[in-house]
């Protein structure tokens, strides 16, 4: 069981994240997320809680795989329109085995 947790606070935004793993330090690196493994979307498209342990899934992208990165994206309300929130991350945690 792969997962992602963060700890900090949502203040009304949202949190989401994408995985990306090779074979190689040097990449490549193809970032994906979502119940799709698609290249634009994200885990827990919804937005994540702190605290709460998300599956990463995509393990045809994933499994086997000696290395990974993740990238996080903060948004304010619904990350796609301006707004008043401002997410706060304090440490990610990521359970990995390849």
């Amino acid at each position: 069981y792969n997962s992602i947790l963060w700890t900090g606070a949502t203040n009304g935004g949202r949190v989401q994240f994408q995985i990306a793993t090779s074979n190689s330090a040097g990449g490549p690196w193809t970032y994906r997320g979502g119940s799709d493994c698609g290249t634009s979307s994200w885990y827990n498209a919804s937005g994540l809680s702190p605290n709460t342990a998300q599956e990463i899934g995509c393990y045809t992208y994933h499994n086997n795989k000696r290395y990974f990165r993740y990238k996080a994206r903060l948004c304010s309300d619904d990350c796609s329109s301006a707004g008043t929130a401002s997410p706060q991350v304090e440490s990610v945690i990521i359970s990995w085995s390849p």
